[in-house]
């Protein structure tokens, strides 16, 4: 991928277009391949494609497959004769990851559209790992793609709660704002709450043939799903205490799952107006800021990772959505959350390609049962 000085317009042999030539500002290049690779030298190859994609106007084509693979190519280092001693070579020389490479620029083509020629195509749709221990991300992102596209019901499904919850009942939803209860936990709940949860139950019997519901205001069902059943993880209103306060940081979550395999997951914050679902293809941002869970004691405060800023909005819907867009560095809950709070915004972050722990392990989207609390960290790679 050529760069030149200036802009200029250059005839290409055998083509029907132009090859238009940026110049990128070195210290634009040396951010971006600082921080989004984590190492000290200069990858050119994603470096560039990402300076370019973030510039305006600019539209990016990436031909080759070896764009991320150089090293994996048998002309490529021909002393070394595996994938264990080149993962080696590289690990001595803090030279990146390309699994993790992989993932960069994965998320960068969703992002921005960036466009891949028919060779490039194919391991984008699902690559195989390079390194003999792919990177953990590149595991859980690869799980995910065959639930990338969700099936007709679920999307009609997830459009028709859009639509009840995000408009039609909006204003009545508000409308049951002062109507706290206390349950036996301390926490409130709501006339609101219970008026979405009604809805979601509704919208679920008429798009879903059988559906196994778990809700945060409802009781745990002894009887096991069927294998034909969509198992729904929701928490109606997420943050409940914002809602009866009369802020707008409260959300909608709900996770599906059948025969134990994620199918799809929406995350809404209704009065915001923001959706985000499986599929969804969200802006990136960088950030610095560290969202915290809004129950954490002091000393659980003080043992979160260092950051020059840190927020705490009270609500996980909303604080997922964040991490997910790139606008909060991490988010993590060291004291735990229960699986309606967190499963779907954690599917999403995989989906993303975000690094995702629960209990200190990597997660790749397994279903959590809904009987104890999970100790989570959603943070950029």
């Amino acid at each position: 991928m050529p760069v030149g000085a200036q802009r200029m317009g250059l005839p290409l042999r055998q083509s029907k277009g132009w090859l238009k030539l940026r110049r990128i500002e070195p210290a634009l290049y040396a951010k971006i391949s600082n921080r989004a690779l984590g190492v000290s030298g200069r990858p050119p190859g994603l470096a560039i494609a990402s300076a370019l994609a973030r510039t305006k106007g600019c539209r990016v084509y990436v031909s080759g497959i070896t764009f991320y693979r150089k090293a994996y190519m048998p002309e490529y280092a021909s002393h070394l004769q595996d994938l264990a001693s080149i993962k080696e070579q590289m690990e001595a020389h803090g030279v990146h990851h390309p699994d993790r490479e992989f993932m960069d620029f994965m998320r960068l083509k969703d992002t921005y559209s960036i466009e891949v020629d028919h060779q490039l195509k194919p391991s984008c749709a699902r690559p195989t790992p390079l390194c003999s221990t792919p990177h953990p991300a590149m595991s859980a992102w690869c799980t995910h793609q065959t639930d990338r596209s969700m099936t007709p019901d679920i999307t009609a499904f997830f459009n028709a709660i859009q639509q009840r919850i995000g408009k039609d009942l909006l204003a009545e939803i508000l409308a049951l704002r002062n109507t706290p209860t206390e349950k036996p936990d301390g926490s409130y709940v709501t006339e609101g709450d219970l008026l979405v949860e009604r809805t979601v139950i509704a919208v679920a019997e008429a798009e879903l043939a059988e559906v196994h519901l778990i809700s945060e205001e409802m009781e745990l069902l002894e009887v096991p799903p069927t294998e034909q059943a969509t198992v729904l993880v929701v928490d109606p209103i997420d943050g409940t205490e914002n809602f009866t306060s009369g802020l707008p940081e409260w959300g909608v979550s709900i996770a599906c799952y059948r025969n134990g395999v994620h199918v799809g997951s929406l995350l809404g914050a209704p009065e915001m107006g923001r959706w985000l679902r499986t599929g969804d293809v969200v802006p990136r941002f960088t950030s610095r800021i560290r969202g915290l869970s809004s129950s954490l004691s002091r000393e659980q405060i003080a043992a979160v990772g260092v950051g020059p800023e840190y927020r705490m909005i009270g609500c996980c819907v909303v604080n997922m959505m964040a991490v997910v867009r790139g606008s909060y560095l991490s988010f993590e809950n060291p004291k735990g959350a229960n699986s309606w709070d967190i499963l779907a915004g954690l599917n999403l972050a995989v989906e993303h390609g975000l690094r995702v722990e629960v209990e200190g392990r990597t997660y790749a989207g397994e279903y959590l049962e809904p009987t104890r609390k999970y100790r989570f960290k959603v943070e950029q790679q």
